[in-house]
């Protein structure tokens, strides 16, 4: 008789055991406050990326991915940006850009940090953020566009080679390196160029909050230190990430 009381205080004990490891396994977690930190590294494509002779290319898709990631995840309240770039594609340079505005409309805070390079593409980027951090070493700047192009028709003279094409207009070969290019065709790049750069131009503008016409004066395509970037205001503050 005194034996089976003697076991109902084990019982009870053990329950409330029970219960107290139930409730702590099984908590609601409590809502933490975090950084984001995303790399934009190499030279910024559009896609996926790919490799090359230099190294992997910045493909774009992961890191929208990331950006979206952070914009809908209520415990990430700032994102760091860090970027090792010399630039890349312009539309791909856009499409990063879009997505950060999309961020900081949420309310998010962005901070750019610029390692080794950030240059043209990468510069795109950090134009959108709230704040930009450089070393003073850092290359930065570069604010311009180009399309490239090679005229290659003395050499294929001299080793034998004789290209020809059925096209279905004038200047559906434009920037071909198996003929010089035309005036007409010449104007129809320097306008995709110039618009490009009217583009590049706003972006700084709006981001930075500068006059376009100061920008443009600073937009001639040279390249900068951190250091420099700072005193003419590309840079906001000296630091690491």
């Amino acid at each position: 008789m005194n034996r089976r009381k003697s076991f109902v205080p084990i019982f009870v004990i053990s329950g409330i055991v029970l219960l107290l490891l139930g409730w702590w396994m099984f908590r609601p977690f409590e809502q933490k406050e975090r950084v984001a930190l995303i790399h934009v590294d190499g030279v910024i494509t559009g896609g996926r990326g790919q490799g090359g002779l230099w190294g992997d290319g910045g493909g774009t898709d992961s890191v929208i991915r990331q950006i979206q990631s952070a914009r809908d995840d209520d415990e990430v309240r700032a994102v760091v940006i860090r970027i090792n770039s010399p630039g890349g594609s312009a539309p791909a340079s856009q499409e990063v850009g879009e997505e950060l505005k999309k961020l900081r409309a949420t309310g998010k805070v962005v901070f750019a940090s610029m390692g080794d390079i950030a240059a043209s593409g990468g510069y795109w980027i950090a134009a959108l953020c709230d704040k930009i951090y450089a070393n003073p070493g850092t290359i930065t700047g570069s604010i311009g566009v180009y399309i490239p192009y090679a005229n290659w028709e003395e050499l294929f003279k001299k080793i034998g080679v004789h290209g020809e094409k059925i096209k279905s207009g004038p200047h559906k070969d434009m920037l071909s390196p198996e003929r010089p290019m035309t005036a007409k065709e010449r104007a129809i790049i320097q306008e995709m160029v110039d618009d490009l750069y009217e583009q590049f131009v706003a972006v700084i503008a709006e981001g930075r909050k500068m006059d376009p016409a100061q920008v443009r004066k600073l937009a001639d395509g040279r390249i900068y230190t951190g250091r420099q970037a700072r005193s003419l205001g590309l840079v906001d503050e000296m630091g690491t990430m």
